[in-house]
């Protein structure tokens, strides 16, 4: 924690707690300024939200793939080696999906909070 004076000689507890709060009150006094100022913050990361969750459901139709093809092995009495190992692996990607904001992607028990 005594690393943090070199950026620009202030210190953690400034970066965590004061700037974020010195940036919400500025957009609270002044919202067309900052609305201004954010707009092409925003989109970019709208174009992140977006390839994020369509990789967290590319990851979920992988893991789909993996348990259907374990069933179906398991139906034909044939052999799916590794399997289980594979299946583990996409699970941390599928975590993405919670960047996605979108009220249109939600899991059966789960609805995101809708942000307009």
């Amino acid at each position: 924690m005594n690393d943090w004076p070199i950026y620009i000689g202030l210190p953690l507890w400034f970066w965590l707690f004061i700037f974020p709060t010195l940036i919400a009150a500025f957009c609270l006094t002044s919202r067309h300024m900052a609305h201004r100022i954010l707009r092409p913050i925003w989109r970019i990361l709208d174009r992140i939200y977006v390839v994020s969750g369509v990789i967290a459901a590319m990851f979920m139709v992988i893991i789909l793939l993996l348990i259907v093809g374990q069933m179906v092995a398991r139906w034909t009495n044939t052999i799916f080696p590794g399997a289980p190992n594979l299946q583990d692996m996409p699970w941390p990607a599928r975590r993405l999906r919670w960047l996605c904001p979108d009220t249109r992607i939600a899991h059966s028990r789960f609805n995101f909070p809708k942000y307009e």
